[in-house]
């Protein structure tokens, strides 16, 4: 069994794929959401996944660290992916990769900058993943002229980061962006994309996408960024989660490491990415796998754990994904959501 913690509004990364085919995982994956952990009297007895944390605060990430020693007292032997704490927030984890081996640029709060910065620079938020906010601004007067520009927007300052930027442009002159994948001790790539834009992003409607596609399944047919990538993720402490990075110089430049990636689902891809997303999404199942094996007949079991304050709310979203979990957990079933909702799916009610 394995329970996924995340963010209340952010579980469509996992369960869009998990709730739309048949898979081995279906009856053997719980999905709360962080207040749910710090809140009910009673948690999953399983393996324990920890996402969204750069979505978090400090003082949330504090409490689900509290709670979860608690839990490991009252579980011994559990296995657990991103123990949260406070210090893996984004510039935490940005800050121990600025090291000699891995990054060599910083990314900064806007509210406390240095004397050195190197510019170019570009802002964008700390607690999403919709990346840079801005152009790229040459100069400091620029860039305070932009930060002013975005709190006229009712975005505080402690809300954005500086970015250094990073030439990321390959030997065909084209920005190029790869990704890594960590679930526990199982790396592998999972994206190779190439933009005209500075912006690479890979999403399917970039028009200023240029296709990589055979480079892509090359890509991902190898390993051949392995060491450097776990030595990267070990370095920021994280081990479950896409890095996305750039070859510069010969050496992985990371942007991000996002602890929630999205999963795609292959058959809303383009038919000729289909097989890529296959390959990620079979490596994916196959690494949960690895990581907390499940048995047959596995039948999800609760333990009274100490900590727990109020009754926990329900998940947000669609009022059926409501409706359905508040069920669930009544009847302490929710690691039947997966599969209820596929069948919810299937006839139209959800989608």
């Amino acid at each position: 069994m394995i329970t996924f913690v995340m963010s209340g509004d952010h579980h469509y990364t996992i369960t869009t794929v998990l709730e739309t085919r048949s898979h081995a995982r279906h009856g053997g994956i719980i999905i709360l959401t962080f207040q749910e952990f710090l809140r009910m009297p009673k948690l999953p007895v399983s393996d324990y996944v920890f996402v969204d944390l750069e979505r978090q605060g400090r003082d949330v990430l504090a409490a689900a660290q509290a709670r979860l020693k608690l839990l490991r007292d009252a579980m011994p032997g559990m296995r657990v992916l991103n123990p949260p704490s406070p210090c893996l927030g984004r510039l935490e984890v940005m800050r121990r990769l600025y090291q000699p081996e891995i990054n060599r640029f910083r990314v900064l709060a806007a509210t406390n900058l240095p004397h050195d910065l190197s510019f170019p620079v570009f802002l964008r938020r700390l607690d999403d993943h919709e990346g840079p906010m801005t152009a790229l601004l040459p100069t400091a007067a620029a860039m305070e002229e932009a930060i002013a520009a975005l709190l006229k927007r009712g975005i505080p300052r402690e809300a954005l980061a500086v970015t250094e930027y990073v030439n990321a442009r390959n030997k065909d002159g084209w920005h190029e962006k790869r990704s890594y994948f960590r679930i526990g001790d199982r790396l592998f790539p999972s994206a190779l994309d190439a933009s005209s834009n500075w912006i690479c992003k890979g999403n399917v409607d970039d028009t200023n996408k240029v296709d990589t596609h055979e480079r892509e399944m090359q890509f991902l047919a190898g390993n051949e960024d392995h060491d450097i990538m776990l030595h990267a993720f070990d370095a920021a402490g994280i081990t479950y989660g896409r890095a996305d990075y750039a070859v510069v110089e010969g050496r992985p430049q990371l942007f991000e490491i996002n602890t929630n990636p999205m999963i795609e689902r292959p058959e809303a891809m383009p038919k000729g990415e289909r097989d890529y997303s296959e390959t990620v999404l079979t490596r994916w199942l196959d690494a949960l796998a690895e990581f907390s094996p499940a048995w047959p007949g596995e039948e999800a079991r609760w333990i009274a754990v100490g900590g727990a304050s109020i009754a926990a709310p329900t998940m947000t979203g669609h009022h059926v994904r409501r409706a359905v979990r508040k069920v669930l957990a009544v009847t302490g079933r929710l690691h039947r959501e997966t599969a209820v909702m596929r069948r919810l799916r299937t006839i139209g009610i959800m989608r």
